[in-house]
């Protein structure tokens, strides 16, 4: 099912799959200014056969109203609209991916007792993450040789000027991201016709204000963080730190893939969710 819904006088773009009686899992996407929102619903769409998986679209991008204010406070409160318009008083599972996990972690920050599980992929807990993808694309400036360390810098920052300029950054360290499955053909595509907004990359950005590593040890909602062992642009460094914060949290790493392993390695991250949101024990394969 797919559709629209209001949140917070803004119109959004959702989709769902399974029961309404199932538990529920709201799936939030990554990309700032460019939206994974269609790509992150279907990656995450085999657990409707157990569980009531959803997911909306940002403000500002794609098929949801650019309405002010565009903050990523506003991001947790459409959020926290979303659980509570299509789940009433019922907890719900966030999973979220990239900047998408940000959103997730504030949010859990100030709804835990709406939440009965967290599960944090390619996730970042500070503004210092920068620094570190900087780092690792200066090893592996091999694989984008259309690039250089100040786009990069740029990119993650808020100095991209235009859609235009975004899209050829996108396009020029798109082989970063997926160096394992990688397609010229994929990419361009991906950069040409994707959703993609510089004003909101750069409305969304949260610069040194990001750091929620003193707040994550309060955390009690069961957590699932996961990344890639090959993850540049929030490397292992990120998660270890988010699993060492936040209490009784799970880590794993999977083995050989990089920043989205939803989709590189959906069969192992799928299991991975399935046993935790089941109360498995998690181990690394």
């Amino acid at each position: 099912m797919q559709g629209t819904i209001v949140l917070n006088e803004a119109l959004h773009a959702y989709q769902e799959v399974g029961s309404v009686d199932a538990p529920p899992i709201i799936v939030v996407h990554g990309g700032r200014g460019a939206s994974y929102f269609s790509g992150a619903f279907s990656a995450f769409e085999p657990l409707g056969d157990e569980y009531r998986v959803t997911a909306f679209e940002r403000r500002g991008l794609g098929g949801s109203e650019v309405k002010e204010p565009l903050t990523v406070e506003q991001l947790v409160e459409d959020l926290e609209a979303f659980r509570e318009t299509l789940f009433g008083s019922s907890p719900a599972t966030v999973i979220g991916h990239s900047f998408g996990g940000q959103v997730a972690m504030m949010h859990a920050l100030r709804y835990q007792d709406n939440l009965s599980g967290l599960v944090l992929i390619g996730a970042t807990a500070s503004h210092e993450f920068e620094e570190r993808a900087l780092e690792e694309f200066d090893k592996r400036a091999h694989l984008a040789p259309m690039a250089t360390r100040d786009m990069v810098r740029r990119y993650l920052g808020a100095e991209v000027e235009s859609d235009t300029e975004m899209r050829l950054i996108r396009f020029a360290i798109s082989r970063l991201y997926n160096e394992k499955d990688f397609s010229v053909e994929a990419a361009l595509e991906s950069a040409l016709t994707g959703p993609c907004n510089a004003e909101v990359h750069r409305r969304y950005y949260m610069g040194s204000s990001y750091d929620v590593r003193d707040q994550l040890p309060t955390l009690r909602v069961p957590t699932l963080v996961m990344c890639g062992e090959d993850d540049w642009v929030t490397p292992v460094a990120c998660s270890v730190e988010i699993h060492e914060l936040i209490p009784g949290s799970t880590l794993y790493v999977v083995k050989g893939n990089g920043h989205s392993v939803q989709n590189s390695a959906s069969d192992e991250t799928l299991t991975t969710i399935r046993s935790f949101l089941q109360g498995d024990s998690v181990r690394n394969l």
